[in-house]
């Protein structure tokens, strides 16, 4: 096994989360000393679950990968289960320092995130806040100022 593959999304490469509360991160790297790894390709599937049509809320902390055309280092997200992702279903592939436009919640139960970069450049990535919740019931997310509610 490639050392640096482990790096990817925090060591959890190729798992499915279902944690009420996660964060998601490009590469193991608590001080923000090193950028991401070369030549990773990872999946990540966030499910909400059976319960009353929960869903996952999604809010970047950071973004940072290779700038272009996405096609060396990107995140691709897909509003769909792994086994059911295709050009259909994605909701965007994602690269630069500000290339990600999707906040917001999947329409479905499943979103899959993968994550590639290939063997030249390399940035500081991502981190991003995944919450689960019900629809119709109130999200509340404290940021430093205040608390929203979130319907």
């Amino acid at each position: 096994m490639d050392p640096d593959l482990g790096s990817a999304f925090g060591g959890v490469c190729n798992k499915r989360v279902e944690d009420a509360c996660a964060f998601l991160n490009s590469h193991l790297d608590l001080l923000g000393f090193t950028d991401y790894s070369n030549n990773v390709d990872c999946m990540m599937v966030f499910d909400a679950g059976k319960m009353a049509g929960a869903k996952f809320k999604f809010e970047w902390q950071f973004f940072n990968l290779e700038a272009g055309d996405c096609s060396k280092d990107y995140l691709a997200i897909y509003d769909a289960d792994m086994s059911a992702i295709s050009s259909s279903n994605l909701v965007g592939k994602f690269c630069g320092h500000n290339g990600v436009n999707f906040n917001g919640t999947p329409t479905d139960r499943y979103m899959t995130m993968v994550f590639h970069t290939d063997g030249s450049n390399t940035k500081s990535g991502f981190r991003l806040k995944a919450t689960r919740y019900e629809p119709g019931k109130q999200l509340v997310t404290k940021t430093s100022q205040s608390t929203k509610l979130k319907i």
